[in-house]
């Protein structure tokens, strides 16, 4: 066991990353379970199509409205503290929703509202929480390896079994993954306090705070807008973003009245995007060397399209997760080459603004996204938002051709 300890968080990165790492894995398991129980919680209450998908976008508003300014918090705190903190107010309001699920006095408004407040916590917690690894390890080889441990449990938690297991958990009682993950996050805290860390750098944090809430994004956002390569692939990719929010935000909607399958035959539908992302990691170069990156680009667009196509037509099960899958593929393989095709246009000393900028950009997307998703849900059916991705892919490939194909 010792050897296997050692294998998966290897001594040479000290006692800290030891307490890092299962924490933060241990946080990546309940984002997953919350992919899950969040909308299965909304949809247990009403079967309207909007608040079910703002479900899923009222998670991701305060990281596009907070993102910076929790940055700037994290460096005026404590960072373990902060953490800790964040993350017992998580479990707090997450056992309140497990005990108003439970006896049946939760509404509409009520989890929307706790899901808002979750994605608040959320995005402080992460924002403390990113720079520690950085603040614990000075070798690169060994911040790779730290990089590689925290992106395998992002996979493996957060895509792969977080969403099945809250699905699972959901079919025995509505409340019992909330207080599943209200318990693992009171792990998390308690293995991450025993962390020894650096207080705050107050001074440097004063002084970066205007550059980190104000200046990155506007500049990026003006260096892309006079790019012209630049603009076409942030365009795709929030065509791209936006259809597969209008989507997702629906899919436990289109696994019950499509589909026909229960919490659980949701919960796989995530992990079968998933497990097409996993494949698609391993396949991304691979497929990079077989064309040009304006080709893929557009190859991928038109793949998204047939997809939700797809998913728009189909009753049956088991070639739903087939198409989710192939979804999976598609999407990692053509968001690396995107971001491949960006880091070769833009000089270093921009890359931190362009970054920001589509940040936010991709997070204004998916928020939109899910709206428009909800909206013509609402008003076709569910098929109709798939179909409405589906235009959405189709479109930014006709208008984006040209100047994808000179790339």
């Amino acid at each position: 066991m010792s050897a296997l300890a050692d294998r998966v968080v290897p001594a040479r990165l000290g006692d800290g990353v030891r307490r890092l790492l299962p924490a933060v894995w241990l946080t990546h398991v309940v984002d997953g379970v919350a992919l899950a129980a969040g909308p299965l919680a909304v949809a247990s209450v009403t079967h309207a199509p909007l608040p079910i998908a703002l479900a899923v976008a009222l998670q991701r508003v305060p990281f596009l409205l907070l993102g910076p300014y929790a940055a700037a918090l994290a460096d005026l705190a404590h960072r373990r503290t902060l953490v800790v903190v964040g993350n017992g107010l998580r479990a707090c309001v997450l056992l309140l929703l497990a005990l108003a699920i439970g006896t049946g006095h939760a509404s509409v408004g009520g989890l929307l509202s706790a899901l808002l407040v979750l994605g608040v916590l959320e995005t402080v917690v992460d924002a403390a929480t990113g720079p520690i690894g950085a603040m614990l390890v000075t070798e690169p080889d060994d911040l790779a390896t730290l990089t590689d441990r925290v992106d395998a449990g992002f996979m493996l938690g957060t895509q792969l079994l977080g969403p099945a297991l809250g699905a699972l958990l959901f079919t025995v009682g509505g409340g019992v993954p909330f207080a599943a993950q209200a318990s693992l996050l009171v792990l998390a805290a308690w293995v991450l306090s025993g962390l020894v860390l650096a207080g705050p750098a107050r001074a440097a944090g004063r002084r970066r705070r205007s550059a980190r809430t104000r200046r990155p994004i506007r500049t990026g956002l003006r260096r892309i807008a006079v790019d012209p390569a630049l603009s076409a692939l942030a365009l795709a990719a929030m065509a791209s973003q936006a259809a597969w929010a209008a989507g997702w935000s629906l899919l436990v909607l289109y696994a019950a009245d499509q589909l026909g399958v229960g919490p659980v035959g949701f919960g796989l539908l995530i992990s079968a995007g998933a497990a097409g992302g996993l494949a698609g990691v391993l396949l991304e170069d691979r497929i990079a060397r077989l064309t040009a990156p304006g080709r893929l680009l557009r190859a991928g667009l038109l793949a998204e399209a047939v997809g939700y196509s797809a998913l728009a037509l189909t009753t049956v099960a088991w070639l739903a997760y087939v198409a989710v899958a192939l979804l999976g593929v598609v999407a990692v393989v053509w968001s690396g080459q995107l971001r491949a095709e960006r880091r070769a246009r833009v000089a270093p000393v921009a890359s931190e603004a362009v970054s920001a900028a589509v940040v936010a950009l991709a997070l204004s997307s998916i928020v939109a996204g899910c709206v428009a998703g909800g909206l013509l849900a609402t008003v076709g059916g569910v098929a109709a938002a798939y179909w409405g991705a589906a235009a959405v892919s189709l479109a930014a490939l006709g208008l984006l051709w040209r100047r994808l194909a000179a790339l």
